[in-house]
């Protein structure tokens, strides 16, 4: 019995620790450094527009003229060249199988151009191929004898012409340019035949 009671008192005086876990703290984080507002630029005063007198632009030159000047600067100097050449062989052509009265003084071409004798023109450039097309075969081809012109050779006669009526703020009928373009149309459907035909080279008439 003296046992029993002395196990329960050793029971009673043992001592039961329990841990309790202690809560986390959350680091605080520094906060972040506002930039200051930036400062304002003070406005500075509007500056005056000074007044140009443009008549010093001029020099003595007349005013019409330098818009004339302008205008002629719109077409490339390689252009103009180009131009230049084909109205020389218009002005021969004219000089041939036209009468005198279609040329200026100096020799230039009158403008507006007669319609019928701009039309005769175009067939007298096309006239090669017109030719060439009646032929059956490659052999046929003469000897010597230049192929057909390009097509960007016949619509750069066009063009050239109208540079022409364009110097003079001109421009060229509504049929008129409606014939010349069905005229072209035509000849590049000439030109694509005779390729095809072996009746002109390949690397001719290219646009």
């Amino acid at each position: 019995m003296n046992s029993d009671s002395d196990s329960s008192d050793s029971d009673s005086d043992t001592e039961v620790v329990v841990e309790v876990p202690m809560p986390r703290t959350k680091k605080k984080t520094p906060a972040k450094k506002k930039n200051p507002p930036a400062a304002r630029k003070k406005k500075s005063p509007a500056a005056k527009k000074a007044v140009v007198d443009r008549d010093v632009f001029l020099d003595g030159t007349d005013a019409a003229a330098i818009a004339v000047s302008m205008a002629d600067k719109k077409t490339k100097e390689s252009t103009k060249k180009n131009y230049s050449s084909k109205h020389k062989y218009v002005v021969e052509y004219l000089g041939k199988h036209s009468p005198s009265d279609l040329l200026e003084e100096g020799g230039k071409i009158k403008i507006p151009m007669d319609e019928d004798v701009l039309k005769s023109f175009f067939g007298y450039i096309m006239a090669s191929a017109f030719a060439r097309a009646k032929l059956k075969s490659p052999d046929e081809i003469p000897d010597g004898e230049p192929d057909p012109w390009s097509v960007s050779q016949i619509t750069g006669f066009k063009s050239a012409i109208v540079s022409l009526y364009t110097a003079k703020n001109m421009k060229l009928g509504e049929s008129l340019e409606t014939q010349l373009k069905a005229m072209i149309e035509g000849y590049e459907k000439v030109i694509i035949s005779l390729k095809k035909r072996g009746l002109m080279k390949i690397g001719e008439g290219k646009n």
